[in-house]
């Protein structure tokens, strides 16, 4: 079952790192697809990426190719990978890509594996409620609308958080997702470290590769996956044109932490850019990591702090019900 939900995850994951191992062997685009795609699996990832090749044959960049056959792919592969083309450093993107979902991997069987207790009690809490009352009489319409019907109510709210999660960020409501998530402990500043992570990977590629302050600043707030920053890098070409440093840039947009800038400014005056922003990259990705860990360690328990309150609510109404009614 936990191989079955993080599959998709796992597919990527090991997709993205042989892309990138064959990219920084020496092979072309087309070879490395053709190499990936040889097998002869009918999993739909598979199926997908062998699309994805036949796209690229015909002279498609591969982010250009997976937009034309997977419409739904994750924006944030596709900035990545956009960063890359762009940079000439495909193969770095790919690796960090699958570095990425294998990380995301590992935290979902942890997760999956820790919340299958209290996931199985919570059912069978909502299930078994309405019996009582279905046995003394009540209605079987009354019987599946408390139990099969609350537990209908909960996969499609998960269903429409997933597809929130999936869409377009540059929609209003997605934004407004991201601030929602943004409030919660421990997982908001989870998402907004690795968001940074993110930005800093893509900034050092683009401007390794020569690309001007102005494009790599708003390409690598594409890349980075939130749409704070994006908008925020989005609005520093003016101030560039106007001959600003990038790092009182930054520091004017009032939307970067306050160690972030100022490790920026240091590396920016020291002229070791390149160095500093791989060292952000990595810092940010082990702190976003570690974070999203304590939060996956904190959600069985809390799980099983809800479905503990349930119970206790359940057991008081059963003891008032059973108390003499006194005129």
């Amino acid at each position: 079952m936990l191989n079955r939900l993080t599959a998709p995850l796992a597919a990527r994951a090991a997709t993205y790192q042989q892309l990138g191992l064959l990219l920084e062997s020496g092979l072309d685009l087309q070879h490395a697809l053709g190499l990936i795609t040889a097998g002869p699996s009918t999993q739909p990832s598979d199926r997908a990426w062998r699309a994805i090749a036949q796209a690229q044959r015909r002279g498609l960049g591969l982010s250009t190719a997976i937009r034309s056959c997977e419409p739904r792919w994750p924006s944030f592969d596709l900035a990545l990978l956009e960063v890359g083309e762009r940079s000439g450093r495909l193969a770095a993107c790919c690796t960090l890509l699958g570095r990425h979902y294998t990380r995301h991997t590992a935290l979902l069987r942890r997760v999956l594996a820790d919340a299958t207790y209290p996931i199985a009690l919570l059912h069978a809490l909502v299930l078994l409620r309405p019996v009582p009352a279905l046995f003394a009489g009540g209605s079987l319409g009354s019987f599946l609308s408390q139990s099969v019907g609350v537990l209908a109510l909960l996969y499609a709210g998960i269903a429409l958080l997933r597809a929130l999660l999936r869409a377009d960020r540059e929609r209003l409501w997605q934004r407004r997702l991201e601030q929602l998530l943004g409030v919660v402990p421990v997982l908001g500043d989870a998402l907004r470290t690795l968001a940074l992570a993110r930005l800093a990977a893509a900034l050092e590629a683009l401007l390794s590769a020569g690309i001007g302050m102005d494009e790599a600043w708003r390409q690598a707030g594409a890349a980075s996956g939130s749409s704070a920053l994006a908008a925020a890098t989005a609005n520093f070409a003016p101030a560039l044109a106007r001959g600003a440093s990038s790092s009182s840039v930054l520091a004017a947009s009032g939307v970067f932490p306050h160690e972030f800038v100022s490790l920026y400014q240091a590396a920016e005056v020291a002229g070791r850019l390149d160095h500093s922003l791989r060292h952000l990259a990595e810092r940010y990705t082990a702190a976003g990591f570690q974070s999203l860990r304590d939060f996956c360690r904190a959600l069985p328990k809390l799980l099983l702090v809800v479905v503990a309150v349930v119970i206790g609510f359940q057991i008081f109404d059963a003891w008032q019900e059973r108390l003499p009614v006194v005129d």
